[in-house]
């Protein structure tokens, strides 16, 4: 029997057959490859990882449908990424160098202000992100967050945001606790943008979270007009770059800004180099902080202003600072005289703050010295022979009074009091209070016109230990609290032994 078809002709005919067929009835695609429930791939989607095309048109399509995941790779943004569903990428990098083997999204967007961002979103819908990094191009935003709802809970954790002028993280009011945001770090660009935020909360949020984030080379750390807010974590360093003109980046500086009735809450607060390390801008604010550290490095150098302050409240504002905790450096005279002029603020409620300090213990610098208004009480322990200073007492007020109880290990006490009239004149008294006191020896020294020491005499080399107390002192009329001063290498700098007091 003959063949009526080759086997070539058969397989021809067959596969024309099956391509009418498909062309009838097209079948749909196959279903594409989820990372996990819920969450694409974007490359499956067409989009390129390697920065040679725009990525927006595909995201803003497919957001709505999916959760998207992006590999490590570099992924141009040419216009804002409006998002509706998680983002996941494969890298937080902590440093702005641009590689593939992290997730990047590299902006190309052209806007004149932060009304939108790389990535946006509304606050009605619940946008994760997590391990990727944003690079900024002009003044847009890295994330912004419109109107938050009473329902919203998204969570931000391991973002990097560089290269950012306007806003790192800008959240819209509106709602309670709908964002938390931690592990984070967000650098500015080098060429002195303003107003350059890192994090801007808005009014009305009230309870959002932010922890354990970096926020470098921005000018003002936390901006936060919200109820209640929380940190934990932060460290702002607002110093100068060599880029930029010092003395108005400078003055311009601000770790946190409390503005409207807002309350923030913090604990483990770095607030480094910045002209008023915390403001509080309005009335009825107020800012409560455990641990709190301050430094100030060599970016301002070149600087000519010497007249930052640690705490700023403009005159009529009466809102609250609470401190309990930590430590602040404030650099001594000559080549390396600190910016901060002042840290003293005697009118809060600041506890337990050490001050490191290579300044000299004298009245005239009791803006370095000394910082809150708590009653100081300390001790003191001597293995010394001579007059061994028990106190220093500023009297830099016009007038003014202070009162401590000075008590030695034996048991021996004194009343000591210190009282300026309109006249000038400090009239110092000093009342033994029990019989023990007639063994030792207790003198007083003008060492300049706003400071006095109080020595008590050592007959051997046996120890001597004592201890004050503070019962009252007015503002800038107190004695110097011996256990919170330290020199800047860390040793204790209020002990002094001479061979006579005059």
């Amino acid at each position: 029997m003959k063949r009526l078809f080759s086997p070539l002709v058969l397989f021809l005919a067959m596969n024309t057959i099956g391509t009418a067929a498909d062309a009838a009835n097209p079948a749909e695609k196959p279903p594409l490859k989820e990372f996990q429930a819920g969450m694409v791939n974007v490359l499956e989607l067409g989009v390129k990882n390697d920065g040679s095309e725009d990525v927006s048109e595909i995201v803003n399509q497919y957001t709505g449908k999916y959760s998207l995941y992006f590999p490590g790779g570099i992924y141009k943004v040419e216009k804002p990424l409006f998002l509706k569903n998680p983002i996941v990428g494969d890298g937080y990098a902590r440093v702005p160098t641009i590689t593939k083997a992290r997730t990047w999204l590299v902006s190309a967007i052209v806007n004149e202000d932060h009304s939108v961002g790389v990535v946006n979103f509304s606050g009605n819908d619940k946008v994760n992100m997590r391990e990727l990094n944003i690079k900024c191009n002009s003044h847009e935003c890295g994330i912004r967050i419109g109107k938050c709802a009473q329902s919203t809970a998204t969570f931000i954790d391991r973002v990097g945001i560089y290269n950012m002028r306007s806003y790192g993280l800008f959240i819209e009011g509106g709602g309670s606790r709908p964002i938390f945001a931690q592990n984070m770090t967000i650098f500015a660009a080098n060429d002195w943008p303003v107003p350059c935020v890192a994090i801007y909360n808005g009014r009305g949020v009230n309870d959002n979270r932010f922890s354990n984030i970096e926020m470098m080379g921005i000018r003002v750390g936390l901006e936060n007009h919200g109820a209640y807010t929380y940190g934990n974590n932060l460290h702002i360093w607002t110093g100068c770059m060599p880029q930029r003109d010092n003395g108005t980046w400078w003055r311009g500086t601000r770790g946190i800004v409390q503005a409207d009735t807002g309350y923030f809450v913090g604990s483990e607060i770095y607030p480094d180099t910045c002209f008023y390390a915390l403001e509080q801008r309005t009335a009825n604010c107020s800012i409560d902080i455990t641990n709190i550290m301050y430094w100030e490095d060599g970016s301002l150098r070149d600087n000519p202003d010497f007249d930052g302050a640690f705490f700023h409240c403009p005159d009529g504002c009466n809102g609250t600072l609470k401190i309990h905790g930590g430590a602040i450096g404030a650099t001594g005279n000559g080549k390396t005289k600190g910016h901060m002029a002042k840290v003293y603020t005697p009118n809060q409620h600041i506890t337990d703050v050490v001050i490191r300090t290579d300044y000299p213990i004298s009245g005239e610098y009791i803006d370095k010295i000394c910082f809150g208004n708590q009653l100081p009480d300390y001790a003191v322990r001597y293995k010394n022979k001579g007059y061994c200073k028990v106190a220093d007492i500023f009297t830099v007020a016009k007038t003014g009074a202070c009162e401590g109880i000075l008590t030695l290990g034996d048991g021996a006490a004194w009343r000591l009091t210190f009282v300026k009239d309109a006249s000038g004149v400090v009239e110092k008294t000093v009342a033994p209070l029990n019989k023990l006191c007639n063994t030792h020896e207790i003198k007083m020294q003008d060492k300049d016109a706003k400071t006095i020491c109080v020595f008590v005499k050592s007959e051997t080399e046996d120890e001597l230990s004592g201890r004050f107390v503070t019962t009252y002192m007015g503002d800038y009329f107190r004695p110097l609290d011996y256990s919170l001063i330290r020199s800047r290498g860390g040793w204790e700098r209020a002990q002094q032994v001479v061979e006579n007091v005059e």
